[in-house]
This record gives structure tokens, C-alpha cells and sequence, in this order.
């Protein structure tokens, strides 16, 4: 799928429009629809009255349309921002995936590719440590890199032993280990890029 037809997709998916797909709707196979809704930028209370109300992941979100009685009561004037919230992820998260390789591959880093990539973006990327761009210095150890012990225990965790490993790692896994928050993968981020001269 081309960058310009996913862009499309999501400007039409029902929680931008008031067209109701039917119950057995699909989305594209690349789509993110079994991302959980912890990635979105939201308070939890509102996750967990979208969870309580039978939604528990993107796609189950982004195929309610907003008139949905899901969205009335507490959510009615969250509607606003739980729109945005998706449309943002959306469009960092579901670029086609052969794109995001082709331009890691030929880098060099910068902030927007960073944003493609699994840590900024949960996304599941399919790709060689090897085949990471230089300049995205993969191969440097990030024990090298002073993380706070509960931080290489979680990395250590998940196998994660380079730059490289870390910028393929999704989010989500990270949020889903104890100890391992919000602002811990901000600071991991921070050092990232403090680490490529991007801060």
C-alpha cells in the first residue's frame, strides 16, 4: 500500500465519519488494529471506560463511528480527543512498512525517521539490526549508555543488547514490563537522541 492510499484509509475509517462498517469489516493487513489502546496518548480513566464498553484495541476503536452509543455519557466530550489522539498515531504508526525499511535502510537519522521506527511507535517491524543505516549508530551496547539498573533489567529482559535492538523493540512491549513507564521511555528517548546529536 502506497503512502498516499494509507493516508486515504485512515481519513475514512468510521471514527472520522459517520458511515458504519458492517460487523465483519476488515482492515488492511498492515493496519495496527491489534495495537492495544494504552498507545494512545490518553488518560487511562477514558482507556478504561473504552475497555469497559467492549473496545479493547485500535481497530476495534477506529471502526465505531462517533455517533456510537459506545461515545455517550463520560466520553461524549472526550470524542474530540480521542479523534485526535488516533489520528496521530495513526500517522506515524501505520506507514507502510517496505517504506519505513527503504528509508532506515538509507538514512541518515533524523527525528522523523525515528518516529517510524518500533521504539517511537509500537509498530512490528520486520527488519535486520544489520540493515539499519550507520548513522542510527545500531551496533553501540546500551550498557554503554548509563540506563538505571531497573532499565537494563528490562532490557536485558527482552534481549535487547544494542541501539539497534532498542530502536526495533515496540513500545508497547517496553510499557507492558514492570517498572519500565512513561517517563522512563521518555528518558530512554531523550538518550537515544541526545546519543545521534538530535536533541
Amino acid at each position: 500500500m502506497s503512502l498516499k492510499n494509507a493516508r486515504k484509509t485512515i481519513d475514512n475509517l468510521p471514527i472520522f465519519t459517520i458511515y458504519r462498517e458492517p460487523a465483519n469489516a476488515c482492515l488492511p493487513e498492515d493496519f495496527p488494529a491489534d495495537f492495544p489502546l494504552g498507545v494512545l496518548k490518553l488518560p487511562r480513566a477514558t482507556i478504561q471506560i473504552i475497555k469497559f464498553r467492549g473496545l479493547s484495541t485500535i481497530g476495534d476503536l477506529v471502526l465505531t463511528p462517533p455517533e456510537h452509543p459506545v461515545f455517550i455519557g463520560e466520553l461524549e466530550k472526550s470524542i474530540g480527543k480521542i479523534k485526535t489522539e488516533i489520528s496521530s498515531f495513526l500517522k506515524t504508526s501505520y506507514v507502510p512498512a517496505n517504506d519505513v525499511i527503504s528509508t532506515v535502510v538509507a538514512g541518515p537519522a533524523n527525528k522523523e525517521l525515528l518516529s517510524l521506527l518500533p521504539l517511537y511507535s509500537s509498530r512490528r517491524l520486520k527488519m535486520n539490526v544489520d540493515k539499519i543505516h550507520q548513522s542510527f549508530l545500531p551496533g553501540i551496547k546500551v550498557s554503554k549508555l548509563g540506563f538505571s539498573a531497573k532499565t537494563r533489567y528490562t532490557f536485558m529482559r527482552l534481549k535487547v543488547k544494542t541501539v539497534g535492538d532498542l530502536l526495533l523493540t515496540p513500545s508497547d512491549i517496553l510499557l507492558d514490563k514492570k517498572r519500565f513507564g512513561p517517563i522512563t521511555l521518555k528518558e530512554t528517548k531523550k538518550k537515544i537522541e541526545s546519543l545521534m546529536g538530535l536533541v
